[in-house]
């Protein structure tokens, strides 16, 4: 005999039996484990805690989730700061004609520059110039302002087929680049 009781109370766990006599256990995970449950693939909120939802860092950035956003830091100029999508989460490139950013930055250089997204796909595993997207971010600094980035992938002939990851490169200065969310 297990005492289920005693050991869920002695971990704070909220329990339950339901009709069918089988046990419910809430761990102080459960709000955390709802929410992933309803997320959409191609659809980064990043509402959840400290949840990246499978977002990678590279290069040079830091980066945190709160408050409902990433907050990315590039460490150092120059250094390619870039953060790639869930790997093994894979996009139908007729269904995801584009790219959606909400974001506020602020960045050191003498000249805007641009955000970079990259993509690879089932056919062409290699990261290229030829498929990237430059889009210019307009200034150096939001001043705190949130700011929309939109792209349409179509306008580049390799975007076809299923596209197996992205790859965001904020800018290549030091600063800092808070996304709301990226959507597909």
């Amino acid at each position: 005999l297990i005492p289920v009781k005693q050991m869920c109370e002695d971990a704070g766990f909220e329990y339950a039996f339901g009709d069918d006599m089988v046990l419910s256990i809430n761990t102080e995970l459960y709000d955390f484990y709802k929410k992933i449950e309803t997320e959409v693939p191609g659809q980064y909120e990043f509402n959840s805690g400290n949840n990246l939802e499978g977002w990678v860092l590279g290069g040079q950035i830091a980066a945190y989730v709160s408050d409902g956003t990433i907050k990315t830091s590039a460490a150092t100029a120059h250094k390619d700061p870039y953060m790639f999508s869930p790997e093994g989460e894979y996009y139908d490139a007729a269904r995801f004609d584009g790219i959606e950013m909400k974001v506020r930055f602020k960045y050191k250089a003498d000249k805007e520059d641009s955000l970079r997204v990259y993509f690879t796909t089932l056919e062409d595993s290699s990261w290229s110039e030829s498929k990237a997207y430059r889009i210019p971010l307009g200034s150096t600094d939001t001043n705190g302002e949130w700011v929309t980035l939109k792209y349409k992938f179509t306008d580049n002939e390799k975007w076809r087929g299923t596209v197996t990851r992205l790859r965001v490169d904020p800018f290549d200065a030091y600063g800092e680049m808070e996304f709301d969310y990226i959507r597909l």
